[in-house]
């Protein structure tokens, strides 16, 4: 396959948090039509043809040995990996739903900024109808990033029985409570919004907590899950309080909101997102081998697509240079008879365009079926394509 299509991919496991937060800054800044930037909390990934992958990474500093766990894909390689990951193959939760999302989101952004390169596209679309599929297959309930943040933090069992602080009232820390209390556990709810945090306990029937509590109110916690678009600032007095007794923190932030002092001193008492992205994958043998079976099977359809850009190739040009005769045509007769009105103009037009469609409709249905290639040079030979 000829590489028409290429990515730049920071992923957790290589990639720190904060240098991933950093390209997706600069990548952002410089973001332009044609490409397509994915930001998920393990990954920060852009996608277009090498050309504008190759300029977008000299323009974010990450070429050649300064790359930094940065991987480069394009071709084969690239297609395979845009696939496994819509399907929620690359996921720490086999077939999780916020993956998929997030790349319909990127992809309606970029065609929002322009057309994408025929490959992408086409690519884009396979990999998310493998994705939709792959979904029908998982158990209807099964557990989200934050389900794993709370059953991970309560392995780590350290601070005992008490009810947990949930930081955050977006998405994620509302599945974060949610989870919790499905655990049995007391959950209260603390947020930078004193409104947003009362919302969100309302609705769950839990307690709404200050987002900067007193060292007296963290030490009643056993568990502390953040979920934060920004830092989580704690007073010293707290921070000293919140490592003597005992309590976990699961960081379900992108990049952290802890403070990586504090992280530290929490030692193994501590995850961060990164953390469960380094986790085994969550699901069924059963599951595993058929989400591997449809990434191959979505990958040989992307491949004879791929296959077929030659005649595509031929048959758009050929609409192309009738398309140019044809404007040109109409331009002099206007010059030739200037009395004809708008509406007389437009019925030209038509017969025009229904003439030129009746004359290419034979010669694209045979480029359509060119097997060896003769018919292609063919064209390009006749009509100087």
């Amino acid at each position: 396959m000829t590489a028409l299509i290429a990515g730049l991919l920071a992923h957790a496991r290589d990639v720190a948090a904060g240098d991933r937060a950093d390209l997706a800054a600069t990548l952002r800044a410089s973001l332009t039509g044609g490409v397509v930037l994915l930001e998920t909390c393990h990954r920060v990934e852009l996608f277009g043809t090498p050309e504008q992958v190759d300029r977008a990474a000299e323009a974010a500093g990450v070429v050649g040995p300064d790359r930094a766990g940065i991987a480069r894909l394009d071709g084969v390689p690239l297609a395979r990996h845009l696939i496994s990951l819509a399907v929620g193959r690359s996921s720490t939760v086999l077939a999780e739903d916020q993956v998929l999302h997030q790349i319909r989101v990127a992809v309606a952004e970029a065609r929002g900024r322009g057309d994408l390169p025929p490959a992408l596209d086409r690519l884009l679309d396979l990999a998310m109808q493998a994705g939709r599929r792959a979904r029908t297959w998982a158990p209807a309930r099964r557990p989200s990033l934050a389900d794993l943040a709370v059953e991970e933090g309560l392995r780590l069992g350290a601070g005992g029985e008490g009810p947990i602080l949930v930081v955050g009232s977006g998405k994620m820390g509302g599945l974060a409570a949610r989870a919790a209390i499905a655990r049995g556990r007391r959950v209260a709810i603390a947020s930078r919004s004193d409104a947003r945090a009362g919302g969100l306990a309302s609705s769950l029937g839990v307690d709404a907590a200050p987002f900067r509590p007193s060292a007296a109110a963290i030490s009643q916690f056993a568990g502390v899950v953040v979920a934060l678009a920004g830092p989580w600032p704690l007073a010293e007095e707290t921070a000293e309080r919140l490592v003597a007794s005992g309590a976990w923190v699961v960081d379900l932030s992108a990049p952290p909101a802890v403070d990586p002092a504090l992280a530290g001193r929490l030692g193994d008492r501590y995850l961060s997102v990164d953390d469960l992205g380094r986790l085994a994958p969550i699901g069924s043998e059963a599951l595993i081998a058929r989400l591997d079976r449809l990434v191959e099977e979505t990958l040989e359809r992307y491949r004879r697509w791929m296959a077929l850009e030659p005649e595509r190739s031929a048959a758009r040009a050929l609409a192309e240079r009738a398309q140019e005769a044809r404007t040109a045509e109409l331009s002099a007769l206007w010059r030739r008879i200037p009395s004809l009105d708008a509406a007389e103009r437009h019925e030209v037009e038509r017969m025009a365009e229904r003439l030129t469609q009746r004359l290419l409709r034979d010669p694209l249905e045979r480029l359509a079926g060119d097997d060896d290639g003769r018919r292609r040079a063919a064209a390009r030979e006749l009509f100087g394509l």
